[in-house]
């Protein structure tokens, strides 16, 4: 999902707040559930990041997973043949949005979109302030390739490679990380910074300048500014199918091992 963001700075101190709460969802949710309480948008204001449980239906999921296998068929990688499964592979496509009723048919993408989860974003961001995206841009990951210790895998980064980033960039907003399985604790659920988002602003307001970084210059400076000291506050992205982790836009992220034997994650 896509909105606007804003950093704003008062003197040397940094608003991460994205939006006030909002009750009503402009985006056809139509309901007056406020999902998120207050203490959840103050967790996401300190730490970054905050868990909306059951965010949409586990039967959803369980669709989402089908329709993904079918994916994975066309790289060679079949459920059934474990002989097929590689570490991990990622599916560069977005799914959800369809201008084309053909192309609405049948897949169960829009479900995971739920009025639940709009409404949350409507209380993080801001009716009105963001536009639905959709959901992609995944790694599948599989067991039985990683080894301990358990730990971040790919490279710590911010999303955001496609544009030069600013204090007050409006091509990003709330990042939802989606569970479409269960994932348990070293099942391969994304790793976030906790808290990340506040230093990853104060070096978009220190070295953006007139010309912005581009996406692999602030991820490479955020790591180099963070990751020496950030083991305590790495947290790994736990939880139920149907369940969604709303991110920061500016919170540090990296796909993690997988050590679980017989399942596999896909966040």
């Amino acid at each position: 999902m896509i909105g606007a963001v804003d950093a704003n700075r008062t003197g040397e101190d940094i608003d991460l707040s994205i939006g006030p709460p909002q009750s009503q969802d402009s985006h056809g949710a139509g309901s007056s559930e406020v999902p998120l309480s207050p203490e959840d948008i103050r967790s996401f204001e300190e730490n970054g990041f905050v868990m909306l449980k059951r965010a949409f239906d586990p039967d959803v999921a369980a669709a989402c997973r089908e329709s993904l296998w079918k994916r994975l068929k066309g790289d060679g990688i079949r459920r059934e043949e474990p002989a097929t499964w590689v570490r991990k592979i990622g599916i560069p496509e977005i799914y959800g949005i369809s201008s084309s009723p053909k192309k609405r048919r049948g897949h169960p993408w829009k479900g995971a979109l739920s009025p639940k989860l709009k409404s949350a974003v409507n209380q993080l961001a801001g009716v009105d302030s963001w536009e639905e995206f959709g959901c992609g841009w995944w790694m599948v990951t599989f067991p039985g390739f990683a080894q301990p210790p358990w730990g971040a895998e790919g490279k710590w980064h911010i999303d955001g490679a496609h544009f030069r980033h600013y204090p007050h960039s409006r091509e990003i907003g709330i990042l939802p990380i989606f569970l479409f399985s269960d994932v348990r604790k070293h099942g391969g659920g994304t790793a976030v910074l906790r808290g990340s988002h506040k230093k990853v602003a104060k070096i978009l307001w220190d070295r953006a300048g007139t010309t912005g970084l581009t996406g692999p210059e602030l991820s490479s400076a955020a790591r180099e500014a963070l990751l020496p000291a950030a083991d305590d506050d790495v947290v790994e992205t736990n939880g139920d199918a149907g369940d969604v982790l709303l991110t920061h836009p500016l919170l540090l992220h990296s796909r993690c091992a997988l050590h679980r034997i017989f399942s596999f994650g896909v966040t």
